[in-house]
């Protein structure tokens, strides 16, 4: 991308500087020869046929429901009748800029959704088979994970719920819109079931309304900064919102200081220790529904591996971060109280009630803004329901009773007598202490999908060469680019 694109796209380590510049009014004008066609998702092979039918230029997408399309307003609402099109709307101007982002999106949400299917053919990260030399992972506390030959477990496909995106319009004064594409794209997690992590960007010290116009999308979680890791003190620079909309600023804070030196701070920092936070709460959740499965009386089975993605500017190397992964098929089971479950189950069962544990974004969202820490002092307009930390997620996980268990998971709904509510009120399905090894393997373990949106290249970690040889030519990782899907 050139610098004019830069300067109004950008990470979000740009400092007050590019918080000053107004985006040029062609950027946030709605276009009048660029639109985007609204699909179904069902429907949009047979919609793009018969846009491309018309002899309309077409741009497709993988996963993201939309298309775009170069065309004049008579066409465009010729285009609206089509069968499969929910709407047809002018793009907005900075469609061309800021598609790189959108396109990055759409890479990850595809690997996503193929990485969740359970078609192992191609898979990126296909979890542990039968019969797998290694043996299962198993966590000791005294010497860490190893393998145990006599566990014979499959596991299904790494998951990945999140996607981190520290990027966005430097300026406060860019709109948010429905017409933005990459808000398009964002929506498109509640396709995939994929939580949108945002930084909130650095736009603070222009006061109220500087929030980043991606991160005010209602489906995102957005993320602003605090200057000290015990959450006391918004950092200045983190954007806030405005005091008379309670829900116009970031979702809630974080740390703001890198790990990696030389400790840049921003909001795009905060917002991936938020995205980690959302991989450890995933990881639970599935021990606890791989414990509950298995006391309910199916085979014993792995826990898949619980990754993320990211899209970002990365520069000479797509990875920011030197930490090796390890090249784990399949986490270990730590974390949950068996006993605690079986209990909780005995009380369910009684009630009639049917678990079906399940972490959806809906559910890792409620999870982490409860976890929040309220900080006095600060509206919610500047940080949310407050400051988020790794200890604060694990006490909030181990704070877990079998009764918010039942909430969250009944598909049943059933209505508990207070009995039966008093009985499952006592019970916690997580033991506190494997949660915090179970947030040390999670550490170390998990695949990282990268979408670096200035050279526009996807890569994957950890992978061997046998499985990028393997993959579609799209779908290729380190360096080879990946351009749009076309549909034959």
């Amino acid at each position: 991308m050139g610098k004019e694109t830069e300067d109004f796209f950008t990470l979000f380590d740009n400092g007050p500087r590019a918080c000053l510049s107004a985006p040029r009014p062609e950027m946030s004008a709605l276009s009048k020869t660029q639109f985007l066609v609204l699909t179904s998702p069902t429907e949009y092979g047979a919609v793009l046929s018969s846009v491309r039918g018309l002899g309309v230029q077409a741009r497709p997408y993988r996963l993201v429901p939309v298309i775009e399309i170069n065309s004049n307003p008579d066409q465009a609402q010729h285009i609206q009748r089509i069968p499969g099109v929910e709407k047809v709307i002018p793009a907005l101007g900075a469609l061309e800029q800021s598609r790189t982002f959108a396109n990055g999106i759409d890479v990850l949400l595809h690997i996503a959704r193929a990485q969740d299917a359970g078609n192992r053919d191609g898979l990126l990260f296909r979890g542990r088979a039968v019969g797998d030399a290694q043996g299962y992972p198993v966590y000791l506390p005294d010497r860490g994970i190893d393998f145990d030959d006599e566990l014979d477990w499959p596991s299904p496909p790494a998951l990945v719920p999140v996607i981190n995106v520290s990027a966005g319009p430097a300026s406060p004064d860019f709109p948010f819109v429905g017409n933005d594409i990459v808000n398009i794209a964002t929506r498109a997690g509640l396709i995939a079931r994929v939580l949108f992590v945002l930084a909130a960007g650095n736009c603070g010290a222009q006061g109220a309304g500087s929030l980043s116009a991606w991160a005010r999308a209602p489906w995102v979680l957005s993320v602003g900064a605090t200057v000290d890791e015990t959450g006391t003190k918004l950092a200045p620079y983190s954007a806030i919102g405005t005091r008379d909309d309670l829900n116009s600023g970031p979702d809630l804070v974080a740390d703001g200081r890198s790990d990696i030196a030389p400790y840049p701070e921003g909001t795009s920092f905060a917002a991936p220790k938020v995205t980690y936070l959302v991989r450890v709460i995933v990881a639970a959740i599935c021990q606890l529904g791989r414990e509950i499965r298995v006391q309910e009386g199916a085979d014993p089975h792995g826990v898949p591996l619980v990754g993320c993605g990211i899209v970002d500017r990365f520069g000479s190397s797509i990875w920011t971060s030197p930490r090796n992964l390890l090249p784990l098929t399949a986490l270990p089971v730590v974390g949950v109280d068996p006993t605690a479950v079986a209990a909780c189950l005995a009380v369910a069962k009684r009630a009639g009630a049917v678990l079906d544990v399940d972490g959806t974004p809906e559910i890792v969202r409620s999870l982490l803004l409860t976890a929040a820490r309220p900080m006095p002092g600060y509206g919610p307009h500047q940080v949310g329901a407050g400051f988020v930390s790794t200890d604060a997620v694990l006490d909030r996980l181990a704070a877990i009773s079998g009764l918010e268990v039942v909430r969250l998971f009944d598909r049943a709904a059933v209505n508990l007598t207070d009995e039966a509510a008093n009985e499952l009120s006592t019970l916690r399905v997580f033991d506190a202490g494997q949660l915090k090894d179970l947030e040390n393997i999670i550490y170390v373990t998990g695949p990282q999908f990268a979408y670096d949106y200035r050279g526009e290249r996807v890569a994957a970690k950890p992978l061997d060469s046998e499985d990028v040889r393997s993959l579609p030519i799209f779908e290729r990782t380190l360096g080879v680019s990946a351009g749009p899907l076309d549909f034959e």
